[in-house]
This record gives structure tokens, sequence and C-alpha cells, in this order.
């Protein structure tokens, strides 16, 4: 049964509304309408005084909670972007799947800028990407896992076993041309084709609307990937 400490959980401040909305969220949890239904209920309650502040201009958020941390997650994510477009030389933005508070900009979130550079909206993760392949029906997704852990490396440190993934001659001649990084070439060189220490992924499993086999990466960019 829902009570007012997974409420809190979820976001929502205590007050004179909290005791009908429990209410109204245990009636709705008995008729069977999941915890998403629920939650978009429950937001249509907030009195005037605790809605998010809201901004003129709309971003759209490509993010689907599932679970009461997602759902945080996801609050923390709006609240963070809805600042953000307070900006007044920013003109749009986005919240991509992969979204995550971290800094002056969430992970996932993507926002343009008018006659302006904001170097602060670079985030935690430059050039940070996903990516997704399908496969087969029948494919085993333990074999697909196996395979991705046999080509990339996760974690801190680098690869050890290089086994020609060094920098391209042509990349490591404006590396060594570069004086700001011309002393990390063999650094560039382990670093290529892994995933970094951060939170990316390599998540294998199946599509709900098909049955297809699929793995999803969030991979770094620039000198990991080429």
């Amino acid at each position: 049964m829902i009570t007012g400490k997974e409420l809190i959980q979820w976001g929502f401040k205590p007050g004179k509304w909290f005791p009908g909305a429990i209410a109204d969220a245990q009636r709705m949890e008995r008729e069977g309408r999941s915890q998403d239904d629920i939650f978009a209920y429950l937001q249509t309650l907030l009195p005037v005084e605790m809605m998010p502040m809201t901004n003129a201009l709309a971003f759209s958020v490509f993010l689907e909670p599932e679970n009461d941390v997602e759902r945080e997650n996801l609050g923390l994510v709006v609240e963070a972007m809805d600042a953000l477009l307070r900006t007044p030389t920013v003109v749009s933005g986005v919240v991509m799947p992969d979204a995550c508070p971290a800094g002056t900009i969430p992970v996932g979130g993507v926002v343009a800028a008018r006659n302006a550079i904001h170097p602060g909206f670079h985030s935690a993760d430059i050039c940070c990407s996903m990516a997704i392949t399908v496969f087969k029906r029948n494919d085993d997704p333990k074999k697909i896992l196996d395979a991705a852990f046999d080509v990339t490396h996760f974690g801190p440190g680098g690869r050890k076993d290089r086994r020609g993934w060094d920098m391209s001659r042509e990349l490591a001649v404006r590396f060594k041309s570069n004086r700001f990084l011309s002393d990390i070439v063999p650094i560039g060189d382990s670093n290529m084709g892994t995933q970094g220490d951060g939170n990316h992924f390599l998540y294998v499993g199946h599509l709900r609307s098909t049955g297809h086999s699929v793995a999803k990466n969030a991979f770094r960019g620039g000198v990991d990937r080429g």
C-alpha cells in the first residue's frame, strides 16, 4: 500500500493536500493503476505554491521512469533543465533517455543557445553518446554480451591488451604536433575503444515490442571512439 513516505521519495512535499493525495493514491493502487499513472495524477493535485517553476520555453522529455529511483532522477533532471532554460541566450532544450543530474546541465540534457558560448554547458560527459543494435529474434543475449566484452573495456585505466586499438597514424600525428597533447599519446592509445569509468553501460536484453535481442550502449566520445 502506497504511503506518505513513498510519496516523499517520489519527490512530493508534505502539506495540507497530503492526506487526500495518499487516499487517492491508495484508491488508484487498489484499482490496479500503475505507479506511473498514480505519479502523473498526483502531479495534477499539487497546490499552486508547490508547482515546479515553469519557463516560457517548453522542452521535451524522452525519459520514462519505471521505479521510485528513476522517478526521483526524473524530478531532479526536470528541475535542473527548467532552471537552465531560464538563461536568456538559451532558445530550446530536450531531455534524452540517459539523463541524470550533473553540474550545470544534466547528462542527457541538450540545449541550443543563440549568440553565446556557454563553457559550463559541457556537463560531465563530453560527446557521451548512446547507440542501440537490434539482432535476430533467436540471438542469445549472453553470447552478445560475451562478444561485446571481448572487444571493449569498462572501468578506469584504459585497456591493457591493445590488440590493434592504437590511434590512427593521422590522429597520432595531430596529437604529437599539439604541445598540450604530445605527452599523452600512450593514454590516447590505451583508451581507444573503451567505455570509461563513469555511468557508461552496455545493456543486453529483448525488445518488448518484437522480441528481438538488443544491445544498448552508452559510451564516451572523443578519442575513446576514435
